[in-house]
């Protein structure tokens, strides 16, 4: 497709093969804008853990993509394809605080001797101003220290830890008889801190940072900050709503000079961000004072970035660029403003980063940018703008030297990911300005992209040759799941450049800069930089990019060696395997015959639990002397709606033989016999049988009255606990008692789950005899087979008591559909989704008065039960109750679904 000019210039510079028409390539009037490092050029100025303090770490989590991704197993309701496809729209999910290094730890200040003071945050949690003085020395520079040899530190320490720094400089003359040479703003996640940096002109005395005093922000955090380059002391702060607050600390009384101040005075000001749509809900970051007015500042949040203009205490608001405007994020959808600088020489330019673009744009010019890039950088939240003439200073050539005036160089780079890329723009070499093309004129752009973008080493021990990278990358690709590969490489966490002029350094052919940097192992490092027409050669830096797979950068490693003893517990888990196997009974009875099984118990305690389980099951309605009951009175009981599967469980543990039974349920006392002739020493902890009649599973107990460590010094209680061991070992166990061993084949090819699904189904069919059905449950299908007696009572024609049996649903789609009951008879989960409850009988709801625990029965359609039913209310207590009972009433005739659930009752000859 050939496109016009004017079109290819609407288009990001490196997403296309053809060249844009704002992209100069090949031109030597440029000069090298290539940076290379200078060879044996690397020093170490000063290291110390205070420089960069370890980070805490974190708390051991599992993401929720990695969660979504490893959570899924054979036989789970979600598919492995959706999971992952979940866990991908969610992004980049780091095990670590990446936002520490959202921004550039240092912050420099020049002195007028020539001095730099490096600003850093310092202390345990960050929560302290550092700074150290590096003084120009031959090459190098040497780091002024307190007395005691160690970085200088501000008198306050913050409560939180500080987010970033914002130095100001300004002349001494500026503010008559005053010895500060600029301000410090230091900003926490919900305060502002303020700072003068005082120095005693010819004197070589260590700087002092005097507090000015702060300010604590309670109903919102803070998202930036930032200095009025134009008027002294004057700042502006963003919150994450969007509000604008001015100080100037000129104006701060002074009880606030001695600390934080929730009520520090300062003007707020109200752009009416609502007048601009749904931009303003989406996530404020930036805020940046224009450098050819005192009252303009730019405003940013992740989808558009603003001009706001309170000249006159008016804030006039102006949208500069939206993502929406974006041709290329416009297409991919995702795409967000994540970073916002100055640059230009007139102070009307800006340069902005979205997670895929670089940006030149005019705040003069609302139509679009002026320059696009596609940058390349993964989570790209550096950025920012030098001159040339800085990057190439102490020059030996002066043949470049009008590009070295009008160009400029743009640093994009993400900390975390260690990544630096250098953008250079500037405007038409003078050498083509008589032929200009014809792109200027279509486009009427005065800015142009200068060459192809290059990487930027900042840490000075990467090679860039395919066999480093290749390896890398599989050392990253090796490391477990939960281990960030930026744990094992030292990083670069701030930077700033140095004109090389100012060192007594031998001019280089070029120019070049020094780079101050602060490494996350503490040191702070000094390396020279030229520039260069070619790459940089790969010598002698083969293998310095690998990860270190023993130590950790980011978080603190001890170095003693571990002194406590070591104990380990296996736990045993072969009985699970050989269910999940269905060779459960298999197993059982070869260890029956091998004579291991578990059967002895103390013989003063079998009278004791054989009386006990007697009195349970005949309080459930079974048989002692057969171990039999009557499928209908399975539904006896039931005080709160319970699954088939728990019914049948029930059912399934009164069949069981009495010997079985009693090992199944024990005391404390006898646990502990076992566990001495195992030789275990494991602690085990089960809860008490209640005295309410019933079978397990028990809804609900209580815990035991003892620790969880096993002592003779604890006294442990007579109740008798259990069950202690599982019901399929059980009815394996029950199976091999009834055969006494003469049907082997039987026995191997007995299987519990089996056995527990065909009492669900014997169940299904059997409530459809003795319970009111729900009128959309075609699972109970009109063929079955009841298996109550035919001499034999039924429940339902009782007026004791009747059952309910339904389908719970939690979507008002599942409530509306005609055949919510509809399943596959073979369908094993029909088990679980089945529920039978018990309903109060008909005497119950015979209009009698009401008295103790019975006034609920008039609340609620299901039976309820309570351990006990006596007692009675005062008349403050009936008075609350009648209350409750018409809100409760209120909510029965908003809830459609609780309304139709009372329908059904009644037209089943229920009552509700």
């Amino acid at each position: 497709m050939n496109l016009s000019e004017g079109w290819k210039s609407l288009f990001p510079i490196g997403l296309s093969i053809s060249p844009s028409p704002l992209q100069i390539l090949h031109s030597e009037s440029f000069g090298p804008l290539l940076f290379n490092i200078v060879p044996n050029t690397s020093t170490t100025l000063f290291s110390s853990p205070a420089l960069c303090p370890p980070a805490h770490p974190p708390l051991p989590s599992l993401s929720l993509p990695r969660f979504l991704q490893t959570a899924v197993f054979p036989y789970s309701p979600v598919l492995q394809s959706t999971s992952t496809a979940v866990a991908v729209t969610l992004g980049t999910n780091h095990h670590c605080d990446s936002s520490v290094f959202d921004h550039n730890r240092l912050e420099k200040l020049c002195c007028p001797d020539g001095r730099v003071i490096v600003f850093f945050a310092t202390g345990k949690d960050l929560d302290h101003v550092g700074f150290v003085v590096l003084v120009p020395e031959n090459e190098s520079f040497r780091v002024e220290l307190d007395v005691a040899g160690k970085v200088f530190l501000s008198v306050n320490k913050f409560d939180r830890r500080i987010v970033r720094m914002y130095a100001c400089q300004h002349d001494c003359d500026a503010i008559c008889g005053c010895d500060s040479i600029g301000f410090l703003m230091c900003r926490t996640m919900c305060s502002v801190h303020w700072f003068s940096v005082k120095i005693k002109v010819g004197s070589e005395e260590a700087p002092a940072l005097e507090y000015l005093g702060g300010k604590l922000f309670k109903c919102s955090v803070v998202a930036d900050a930032c200095w009025n380059l134009h008027i002294p002391g004057e700042s502006i702060v963003l919150s994450e709503n969007g509000e604008l607050f001015l100080f100037n600390i000129y104006d701060f009384p002074p009880p606030v000079f001695h600390g934080l101040n929730e009520k520090l005075g300062g003007k707020r000001l109200r752009p009416c961000w609502d007048e601009l749509g749904g931009y303003t809900k989406n996530q404020w970051f930036s805020c940046l004072f224009c450098e050819n007015s005192h009252s303009i500042v730019i405003v940013a949040n992740s989808s558009a970035i603003f001009l706001v203009d309170f000249t006159n205490n008016k804030c006039e608001l102006k949208c500069l660029l939206s993502i929406e405007k974006l041709t290329y994020s416009s297409v991919i959808g995702t795409d967000r403003f994540v970073a916002v600088s100055l640059t230009g020489p007139d102070g009307h330019h800006f340069i902005c980063a979205t997670e895929h673009l670089l940006l030149l744009c005019d705040i003069q010019i609302s139509s679009g940018p002026l320059i696009q890039w596609n940058h390349g950088v993964l989570e790209p939240h550096y950025l920012a703008s030098y001159n040339l003439s800085d990057m190439r200073s102490n020059s030996s050539s002066v043949d470049h030297e009008w590009a070295s005036e009008e160009g400029f160089g743009i640093l994009v780079g993400s900390f975390w990911n260690d990544e630096c890329s250098l953008f250079c723009y500037g405007p038409h070499p003078p050498s083509d300005v008589q032929s200009p093309s014809s792109a200027e004129s279509k486009s009427g752009s005065s800015f142009y992209a200068w060459e192809l973008p290059s990487h930027i080493s900042l840490s000075g021990h990467e090679c860039c040759c395919g066999t480093c990278l290749l390896r890398s990358e599989f050392a990253k690709d090796n490391l477990p799941e939960w281990i960030e590969w930026q744990q094992k490489r030292e990083l670069v966490v701030g930077f700033f450049i140095v004109d090389s002029s100012c060192l007594s350094s031998k001019p280089d052919d070029h120019g070049g800069f020094t780079l101050i940097r602060l490494m996350l192992s503490g040191k702070l490092e000094a390396q020279r930089y030229q520039a260069s027409w070619d790459m940089p050669k790969a010598d002698g830096l083969h293998g310095d990019n690998y990860l270190d797979p023993t130590g950790s950068y980011l978080y603190p490693v001890g170095d003693e060696e571990y002194k406590f003893p070591r104990k380990f517990k296996y736990l045993k888990f072969k009985y699970l395997d050989f269910y999940l196997t269905d060779v459960l009974s298999k197993n059982l009875l070869e260890e029956h015959e091998e004579g291991n099984s578990c059967t002895t118990q103390r013989e003063n305690s079998r009278a004791s639990i054989h009386e006990f389980l007697c009195e349970k099951l005949k309080a459930s309605g079974i048989d002692v002397s057969t171990s039999t009951a009557a499928v209908a009175d399975s539904f006896r009981g039931l005080g709160m709606p319970t699954s088939m599967y728990e019914v049948a469980s029930r059912r399934a543990w009164g069949t069981l033989p009495m010997d079985v039974l009693e090992l199944a349920f024990s005391n404390y006392a006898d646990i502990l016999s076992v566990l001495a002739n195992y030789h275990q020493k494991t602690s085990l902890d089960f809860l008490a049988v209640p005295d309410q009649a019933g079978l397990p599973p028990f809804l609900l107990r209580n815990p035991p009255q003892r620790s969880n460590k096993w002592s003779n010094k604890v006294k442990r209680g007579d109740d008798y606990v259990g069950p202690v061991l599982p019901l399929p070992v059980c009815l394996a166990l029950g199976q091999i008692r009834r055969h006494r061993l003469s049907y082997r084949e039987n026995i191997y090819n007995y299987s519990p789950n089996v056995e527990l699904t065909l009492q669900c189904d014997a169940l299904i069919d059997a409530a459809k005899e003795v319970a009111i059905v729900d009128s959309g449950c075609d699972l109970i299908k009109k063929s079955s087979i009841s298996l109550v007696d035919d001499e034999e009572e039924t429940w339902g024609s009782s007026q004791d008591s009747r059952a309910f049996l339904y389908k719970p649903t939690a979507s008002f789609d599942e409530l509306s559909m005609e055949n919510n009951m509809e399943m596959c008879p073979f369908d094993e989960d029909r088990r679980f989704k089945l529920t039978i409850t018990e309903l109060p009988s008909e005497r119950d709801k015979g209009g009698k008065s009401l008295s103790g625990m019975e006034i609920f029965d008039d609340l609620c359609p299901v039976k309820l039960s309570f351990n006990t039913r006596e007692g009675d209310f005062d008349d403050d207590e009936l008075k609350w109750y009648h209350l409750l009972k018409r809100q409760f009433s209120k909510w029965e005739d908003g809830y459609t679904p609780y309304r139709d659930f009372c329908l059904q009752l009644n037209q089943k000859g229920g009552h509700c």
